[in-house]
């Protein structure tokens, strides 16, 4: 941890940081950083390097302004300002203030007139309007006469959804915070929908006992579901969610690997995907989807159109990812803002219902949220993103996921899944997580059950003596054993991919060493743990690239299945040649052949191995 900066540091930084804004950004609309009302509004654009400054300068205000308040005043100015903020927006909600003060520039309304228009009592109106503006909502044109607009108030009375989402803000979630306590002592660890302590305060609202639940399966979705009004304010929030800075769709579509015609998904589906506007934003940007499948419930896509320029490449279809498994065969299953709103127990239900629809290989994207370790200099990131995961608590029994928790619900879901990368794009708030589908087979054990088809022996459960860093310290001393210290100094890289099922593993080493690498595990006899059986390892293919690689490992998975698929019938004298065609292997005579120099530095080597000898 760094050592705490004094408080004339962080006034250096924050001076020296704001002159570096106005420096950068000087010219530009917006650059005085004003919260004056313009139409339209002016939102500065940053660069990469300016945003960064920015944040840090935020940051730092924050941190001085909790310091220089002490523990005592700090605290209440936490607490305090609750009760008058959640006053205030309600009031902007119910009686629509922003939407009847005047929106030309440099216009105003008397407080005797706004009260009229809202029918709303003109001295809590004025109150309520003269707190508010304590908050740098509004500006008054007179003192205690006139009232205007500002930059913020001005968001509200003219952004689209804007007024919608003041209304979850302010009476949705409240309402739910208040009876946090009670659900947690009265469901505890339940992850129900219907346990949350939104639906408790439904229910309380509705007179309907919260000591006798028919159906905790059913939740705010389900109440909601009857009550258009309320259905609309919820759809409009969330619209205008997607619409805010760091939620747009443009940072997955500018992050997936799809530009590489070999690694562009040829047909994906988007669970939940609603009317298909992710759908239609990838066939535009990426051509090398020839189809994509926007699924959701049955009353969601009746209503779905198809923009003419996407006919026959767009398609919808009924889907419910809760009681249905995935019927509709992709390359890519797509996952945006869905996993949030469901606890642990059916994240992992809806996992285990997209599994029975994959193969070897398949990808499923999923951009959501993936919370980091709490830091010391991003409180308010942390703030931001610890607040909405207790507000999927309360209001769904959802929550935000750290990368330890989203490996966990895969793991109970299927050991197929398995995490292949997380990406993190600069100024985003959702995360883009890869996951790949891998078979997980047991060849070593075939032929030794005569009772079973050969394919539901390679299909058994795995284990996990096996690890990526056992094999490495084992091949490492091989290395050195063989080629002594020039050797073990060569090599450098890692364990890619490990399954213990299968007896395959992909490597990634430097192209100048991997003849070492091989050369060692040509030496290796046994499975490098305790009591480890005897054993050959026999390299399979060598690339140039991790895709390369992978790509191989799922040709020879599909390839596999088919010799599987053809000696079902009968029972193999030797089955691991019919499982393992022997046609695609390297064999004395007729090597695997090294990366060629044209490909990248880096050489990623297929092995499989284990094989008892």
């Amino acid at each position: 941890m760094a050592p705490e900066k004094s408080i004339s540091e962080l006034s250096e930084l924050i001076q020296k940081n704001t002159k570096t804004l106005e420096d950068g950004t000087k010219g530009q609309p917006g650059s005085d950083f004003s919260l004056a009302f313009a139409v339209p509004p002016t939102a500065i654009k940053l660069d990469a390097s300016l945003e960064a400054i920015r944040k840090e300068t935020i940051e730092a205000a924050d941190e001085l302004k909790a310091r220089l308040l002490g523990p005592f005043l700090y605290m209440g100015s936490l607490v305090l300002p609750v009760p008058a903020l959640l006053v205030i927006f309600g009031s902007l909600y119910h009686f629509g203030i922003a939407s009847h003060i005047p929106t030309a520039p440099g216009s105003s309304i008397t407080y005797e007139d706004l009260a009229a228009h809202c029918g709303m009592p003109l001295d809590d109106l004025r109150r309520v309007i003269q707190t508010a503006i304590a908050y740098r909502i509004f500006e008054e044109a007179v003192p205690d006469v006139s009232v205007k607009h500002n930059g913020i108030s001005g968001m509200i009375a003219l952004a689209p959804g804007m007024k919608d989402a003041i209304s979850l803000l302010a009476e949705d979630n409240p309402n739910g915070a208040r009876r946090f306590v009670e659900a947690v002592q009265r469901f505890p660890g339940s992850g129900e929908p219907g346990h949350s302590a939104l639906m408790i305060a439904e229910r309380a609202e509705r007179g309907i006992s919260n000591d006798d639940i028919a159906d905790p399966t059913k939740g705010l979705f389900d109440i909601i579901a009857d009550d258009e009004a309320r259905l609309t304010r919820f759809r409009n929030t969330m619209g205008m969610a997607t619409r805010a800075p760091g939620y747009a769709a443009e940072y997955f579509l500018d992050n997936v690997p799809w530009g590489d015609s070999a690694r562009c998904p040829k047909t994906i589906v988007d669970v939940a995907g609603a009317g298909g506007d992710l759908s239609k934003q990838i066939l535009q940007r990426y051509p090398g989807v020839a189809k994509a499948t926007s699924v959701d419930l049955p009353e969601v896509v009746e209503t779905a159109e198809t923009p003419k320029d996407l006919e026959g490449r767009l398609h919808f279809a009924s889907y419910n990812f809760l009681t249905e498994t995935m019927a509709y065969e992709a390359d890519a299953y797509l996952f945006r803002h869905i996993f949030h709103d469901w606890s642990d127990q059916y994240a992992v239900k809806i996992l285990k219902n997209l599994a029975p629809g994959l193969k070897a290989g398949t990808r499923v994207w999923i951009n959501e949220v993936v919370l980091p370790e709490l830091s010391t200099t991003n409180r308010l990131g942390d703030q931001r993103q610890r607040g909405a995961d207790l507000m999927m608590k309360i209001s769904f029994n959802g929550k935000e996921r750290s990368k330890r928790n989203w490996e966990s619900i895969f793991a109970e879901a299927d050991k197929r899944f398995r995490i292949e990368s997380i990406v993190q794009p600069e100024g985003a708030v959702d995360a883009i997580i890869e996951v790949v589908f891998v078979n997980i087979l047991y060849p070593t054990e075939l032929g030794t059950r005569a009772n079973l088809p050969d394919v539901v022996v390679l299909n058994q459960p795995t284990t996990d003596e096996l690890t990526h860093a056992a094999l490495l310290r084992a091949i490492r001393a091989e290395v050195a054993a063989l080629f002594g210290d020039y050797g073990s100094g060569a090599i450098e890289g890692g364990v890619k991919y490990l399954s213990q099922a299968t007896s395959t593993f992909i490597l990634r080493i430097a192209r100048a060493s991997y003849r070492f690498v091989w050369t060692a595990l040509s030496f290796m006899n046994s499975i490098p743990v305790k009591n480890g059986k005897q054993c050959v390892f026999q390299v399979v293919h060598v690339s140039g690239t991790i895709r390369k690689a992978e790509e191989e490992a799922i040709r020879r998975a599909r390839s596999l299945m088919f010799e599987a698929k053809g000696g079902q019938a009968t029972k193999a004298s030797d089955p691991l040649s019919n499982i393992f065609s022997t046609s695609n292997r390297p064999r004395r005579g007729a090597p695997a052949k090294g990366p060629s120099e044209e490909e990248e530095y880096d050489s990623d080597v297929e092995m499989d191995g284990a094989s008892d000898s």
